[in-house]
């Protein structure tokens, strides 16, 4: 009786329920955070693609940028310097003016002569000397003044001015009159021409504003209009004075400039021409002012 009941507690003791295994406290919460962590992970695998693709597009945009503000900096500083540059320019090429229908290059151009004018002193100041002027700043009313020319080569010079009747007048020709102190308008190179001459001068007038001249050299003798181998002092008649016209326009194109410059502190005009044949005269306007 004993063995069996031993052998049935022995029984007993082997079919015993043993104690249930303690459950996770851990749960479905941390179940959860797992399931969380995981796709936060796979979340930042997958954006940083993004965030480099980003980063690349800002360095990008960033090195645009600089690019743009340096040649921004650099276009300003060329405006800047602009005006000093055509200044520069503007010295070293001569400016001509812009004439419609013809060609705009720069012809080379030759001084054919000069001038200034000779003023002289007036009456209630004996003890001075005459002055040099070049003629293209007003003079005072009553002063007196001749010209002085003086071509780089020899030729022949012509002057028309207004007579007292109101018309062109030829005032030196081949034969000029007495009265103007000159025997011929043959002027040698190199040397002044003065005219009038002889203790002889022009006078500006009160009536007048101005005074017009035109100045015709020539290397040779003019033959046509006629009546530039005429004697001087003649009105032109309507005719004439149409042949005058036509003789400028014949030679506009060789029309010269006169250019103010100073021989020490000594003004003259230059009369510079483009080059032109032997037998083709300069001809331009001298206007004396009344201030």
């Amino acid at each position: 009786m004993n063995g069996a009941r031993a052998n049935a507690l022995q029984e007993k003791d082997v079919l015993a329920p043993q104690v249930p295994r303690k459950k996770d406290v851990r749960g479905k919460s941390f179940f959860l955070r797992k399931v969380q962590q995981e796709q936060e992970k796979k979340l930042r695998s997958a954006l940083t693609p993004k965030q480099k693709k980003r980063k690349a597009l800002l360095s990008t945009f960033a090195l645009s940028l600089l690019i743009t503000l340096t040649a921004g900096i650099v276009v300003y500083q060329t405006y800047k310097m602009w005006p000093r540059m055509s200044a520069v320019v503007a010295d070293l090429v001569p400016s001509a003016p812009t004439t419609v229908g013809k060609s705009s290059s720069i012809a080379a151009r030759v001084e054919a002569l000069r001038y200034y004018l000779e003023i002289a002193p007036s009456n209630d100041a004996i003890s001075q000397k005459a002055v040099r002027a070049t003629g293209l700043e007003p003079l005072e009313v009553g002063a007196k003044y001749k010209f002085h020319f003086r071509p780089t080569e020899g030729g022949y010079l012509y002057v028309i001015a207004m007579g007292r009747n109101g018309v062109p007048q030829t005032f030196l020709t081949p034969r000029p009159v007495p009265s103007s102190g000159v025997s011929t308008n043959l002027s040698a190179a190199g040397k002044d021409f003065n005219f009038p001459d002889g203790g002889q001068w022009f006078m500006i007038p009160k009536e007048a504003e101005s005074t017009p001249f035109t100045i015709i050299f020539s290397k040779t003798p003019l033959k046509a209009p006629a009546f530039l181998s005429s004697e001087a002092g003649r009105d032109l008649n309507a005719a004439e004075r149409q042949e005058l016209i036509d003789l400028r326009k014949r030679y506009a194109a060789s029309e010269p400039e006169r250019v103010a410059m100073k021989d020490g502190n000594q003004p003259f005009v230059s009369v510079q021409s483009p080059e032109r044949a032997a037998n083709e005269p300069v001809i331009f306007d001298i206007s004396i002012k009344r201030q």
